[in-house]
C-alpha cells in the first residue's frame, strides 16, 4: 500500500459503486458527463435522505474498460447514518444514476475485507497499473473527504 492509500483506509467506507454509461451516438460519453452524473446522483441522495450539501465522504476513479475501452467510474462512499446503510440505499443510488444518465449501476455495502481503495487508486495496485498505466487514474475526492483527511492528517502530528 501507498500514502495514498494508507491515508483513504482511515475513512470507514460504506459502500462501492460502479457507474458506466450507454451510448452516445455509438461513442462514449465524455468525462465530463459522468462527473456531471455523479453530482446528480449525490445530490439526490442528499436531499432525499436529509444530508446536509457536500457532508458526505467520497472518492471517485474514472477509468476504460479493458475488454471494450468502456469509460465508467468507480466510488466509494461513506459519511451516511447507520438507518441508511442498507441495500435500499443500494438500490435508490442506483435508481438515480439510471434516472440522471441512462446508465447501469452497481451498488454494495462495503465489505472490508476487500482491497478496494487501492483498486480505486490504482497506484498502489501494481496489476493494475501494469495493465493501464497512470493514464487511468482520475481521482476525485469530494470536499468532505478532503477534509477528513486533513484533519486526520493534522491530529496525527
Amino acid at each position: 500500500m501507498n500514502a495514498w492509500d494508507l491515508q483513504l483506509d482511515l475513512v470507514r467506507w460504506q459502500f462501492f459503486c460502479t457507474f458506466t454509461m450507454g451510448d452516445h451516438n455509438g461513442k462514449c460519453p465524455p468525462y465530463s458527463w459522468f462527473i456531471k452524473g455523479w453530482f446528480s446522483v449525490i445530490r439526490d441522495i442528499e436531499k432525499t435522505l436529509s444530508y446536509a450539501p457536500k457532508s458526505l465522504l467520497w472518492v471517485l476513479r474514472v477509468e476504460h474498460g479493458e475488454l471494450t475501452q468502456r469509460t465508467h467510474l468507480h466510488c466509494l462512499m461513506a459519511g451516511l447514518r447507520r438507518p441508511h446503510l442498507n441495500k435500499s440505499t443500494c438500490f435508490f443510488t442506483m435508481k438515480a444514476w439510471e434516472k440522471h444518465t441512462r446508465g447501469i449501476a452497481r451498488v454494495r455495502t462495503w465489505e472490508p475485507g476487500l482491497d478496494a481503495v487501492s483498486y480505486i487508486t490504482k497506484p498502489g495496485n501494481t496489476y493494475e497499473l501494469g495493465k493501464f498505466g497512470l493514464q487511468t487514474c482520475e481521482v476525485t475526492l469530494s470536499p468532505a473527504a478532503d477534509k477528513f483527511l486533513k484533519l486526520r492528517a493534522k491530529l496525527s502530528r
